[in-house]
C-alpha cells in the first residue's frame, strides 16, 4: 500500500480560514497577535509582510477598483473571487479592504467583524496613516524617497489606501454572511473570540500592541532609515563622480598608470 498523503495545512482554501474584517487602526495587530497565541496562523498583516511582490499584489487589486482601469489591469472583474496566497489561514489589516471579495472567494471562512467607535477610528486613521504615513513630509520620505532607498512596501500600501473605493460596512457583511460564520468583536478579551473559534482560552493576558505612540515611533524609525540609506547612496555617488572626473584628467591618468605599473611590475 502506498503511503497516504498528509492532510493539507488549515487555510482559507481548505474551508478553515478566518477573515478579520476590521480596517487598519482598529486593533488589527493586537488581534493578529491573539490569533498567533491561539495557534491559528499563518496570518497576513501589513506590518508583517516582507514580500514586495505580495505588497504590490494588494496595490494591483486596489487599482483594479477603478472602473476606467479595471479592464486593463484585471484579468477578471474585481467583484469576482479574490484569493490569498495559499500559505495564509487568516487575513487582517490590509486584507480587510477587500473583505467583500474574500468572503465571496471563501464562503466557509469565519469572519470576525471588529467593532470600534467610528469617530475614534477616524481620528486614529487620520493622524497615523493619512497625516504621518502617506501625506506631508513623512509621506514624501516614505512614498517618494523610499523606493530610492529600496523601501517600496509603503508605496504599495499607499496605493491600497488611496485607490480603495469600496466601503465594507456591517450591513454589507450581514447580507454576505450566514449568522454562524460571523462574530461581532469589540477587542474585549479572549472570551468571545475563543467561543466563536471554539478554542480554549489561553492562560495569558490578551495582547494590546501597536498603540498609536508605538506606531508613530516605528514611522520615525522608518524615516530615519530611508534618509540614512539615501545619504549613503548620495555619498557613494559623489565619490564615483569625483573619481571619474579625476581620472578624466591626463595628469591623473598618468599617475594612476604609473602606480599600477610599479605595483604589478607591468
Amino acid at each position: 500500500m502506498g503511503e497516504s498523503k498528509p492532510a493539507p495545512a488549515p487555510c482559507c482554501s481548505t474551508g478553515q480560514g478566518i477573515i478579520c474584517a476590521g480596517l487598519p487602526r482598529s486593533g488589527t495587530l493586537s488581534l493578529a497577535t491573539a490569533l498567533d497565541i491561539l495557534g491559528v496562523g499563518p496570518i497576513q498583516h501589513g506590518l508583517r509582510d516582507t514580500s514586495t511582490r505580495e505588497a504590490y499584489a494588494w496595490s494591483h487589486a486596489a487599482w483594479c477598483s477603478f472602473p476606467c482601469l479595471r479592464s486593463r489591469l484585471a484579468s477578471r472583474d474585481s467583484k469576482l473571487p479574490f484569493y490569498l496566497p495559499p500559505r495564509y489561514r487568516c487575513t487582517t489589516d490590509v486584507g480587510s479592504m477587500f473583505s467583500e471579495q474574500l468572503i465571496s472567494a471563501y464562503p466557509d471562512a469565519k469572519v470576525i467583524l471588529v467593532e470600534r467607535p467610528v469617530d475614534r477610528w477616524a481620528r486614529s486613521y487620520g493622524r497615523v496613516l493619512i497625516d504621518k504615513t502617506y501625506c506631508g513630509i513623512g509621506g514624501f520620505i516614505k512614498c517618494r524617497l523610499g523606493p530610492w532607498a529600496d523601501c517600496t512596501t509603503t508605496t504599495a500600501y499607499f496605493d491600497v489606501s488611496m485607490g480603495w473605493l469600496g466601503t465594507f460596512s456591517r450591513r454589507e457583511a450581514h447580507h454576505l454572511l450566514p449568522v454562524r460564520h460571523r462574530e461581532h468583536y469589540e477587542m474585549d478579551g479572549w472570551g468571545p473570540l475563543c467561543k466563536f473559534l471554539r478554542l480554549p482560552v489561553p492562560d495569558v493576558p490578551f495582547p494590546h500592541v501597536n498603540e498609536e505612540g508605538e506606531f508613530l515611533s516605528m514611522l520615525r524609525g522608518l524615516d530615519s532609515m530611508i534618509l540614512s540609506r539615501l545619504a549613503q547612496k548620495l555619498v557613494w555617488s559623489l565619490l564615483a563622480v569625483s573619481a571619474a572626473a579625476s581620472l578624466s584628467r591626463p595628469s591623473t591618468r598618468r599617475l594612476v598608470l604609473h602606480a599600477l605599473r610599479r605595483t604589478f611590475a607591468i
